[in-house]
């Protein structure tokens, strides 16, 4: 029996021995865990803003020029695209991504990146349209209206932006949404429009332009929908002002190896500021390509902010890119379309 005590001893001890390492193990993935946290929350925290910007009168399509950036390059990797502004967006993705043979080609990442509020509620309820939306017919029924309320007379008014010397039909097809629920507006027409039927209140240019991007194509149909529900992220900050923001979605690509092509609308024409800490910014991201429109300016408004729309469109590539891609068979005139360089951080 005396023999056997040493292994009896020994096998206490290595029990014991085992009970620590046990401990030394959960307190190591416990501390990992914790730090794998801290880590995803620095590295992939976006910020929204807390200032509120003039409303310039957004547009919930938007009015840039028809971009052909999908005849100027090449997917290889999958497409992440940093956007501003409305649903043109979204035409921008799917010719993006286009294969050549016409069908539709992957999904990519957008973040929308704005600093006005109204378009950011625009796309939430655009959102909600698609996922409320089982087919083409029933999404095009309940897209946002445009309206606002009197604050004093708590009266609903139909908000309208156009000059005065249009006629009616041509002042209902430049109708530009106003971001409330199709139930909500349908609610409160009720209440204080008795005699009205919300649905003779169509935006017109809205409906054209989102049959054109379906083409009645319920696959069309199902590609948009799982991008704005699915693959959507929304940032609601200034280009100029949110490095941070730019930092967020390069670790986002970079995690996932997409590839950045960026659309900045008139961004640099429009917002008065550093417009060096902006491509800071956008060339933190290393793009494959930088797509901006230049604006011709036509007055100032009541905040004192210029009055314009794009007129031409600027393709940009890294300054290290060769072959330097053709632009001369994109249709438009020259005037209509330059190419240029962005510099490498």
């Amino acid at each position: 029996m005396n023999s056997l005590e040493p292994v009896t001893e020994t096998s206490i001890s290595t029990a014991n021995c085992s009970q620590n390492e046990d401990k030394k193990s959960k307190a190591a993935v416990t501390i990992q865990k914790y730090w794998r946290g801290f880590k995803v929350w620095k590295d992939f925290k976006k910020t929204s803003i807390k200032k509120t910007f003039p409303d310039t009168g957004s547009n919930a399509i938007g009015n840039d020029p028809i971009c052909f950036l999908e005849k100027l390059v090449t997917i290889k990797k999958h497409p992440a695209i940093v956007a501003t502004g409305g649903a043109q967006c979204l035409s921008n993705a799917i010719r993006l991504t286009q294969r050549p043979d016409g069908s539709l080609g992957p999904i990519p990442k957008l973040f929308i990146f704005d600093y006005a509020k109204p378009m950011i509620d625009f796309w939430h309820l655009l959102s909600r349209a698609f996922h409320e939306s089982q087919n083409i017919e029933q999404f095009l029924e309940k897209m946002p209206r445009h309206t606002d309320v009197d604050l004093e007379t708590n009266a609903l008014t139909l908000k309208l932006y156009y000059p005065p010397n249009l006629s009616c039909m041509e002042k209902k097809a430049k109708w530009l949404a106003r971001y409330y629920s199709y139930e909500s507006q349908q609610l409160n027409f009720e209440i204080y429009c008795p005699g009205l039927r919300l649905d003779d209140f169509h935006p017109f240019q809205h409906y054209e332009f989102f049959r054109d991007l379906f083409q009645n194509n319920p696959e069309r149909f199902e590609w948009i929908k799982k991008l704005v529900n699915n693959q959507l992220c929304l940032i609601h900050h200034c280009w100029i002002k949110s490095p941070e923001n730019f930092q967020f979605i390069k670790n986002v690509c970079k995690y996932h190896d997409y590839d950045i092509y960026v659309y900045t609308s008139n961004i640099e024409d429009a917002c008065p500021g550093n417009h060096q800490a902006l491509w800071k910014n956008i060339t933190s991201l290393s793009p494959v390509s930088v797509v901006k429109t230049n604006t011709r300016f036509t007055g100032v408004n009541d905040q004192g902010l210029k009055n314009g729309y794009p007129v031409s469109t600027e393709y940009l590539f890294p300054a290290s890119e060769s072959p330097i891609p053709d632009i001369s068979s994109l249709p438009g005139t020259p005037a209509s379309r330059t190419i240029g360089f962005f510099p490498l951080q």
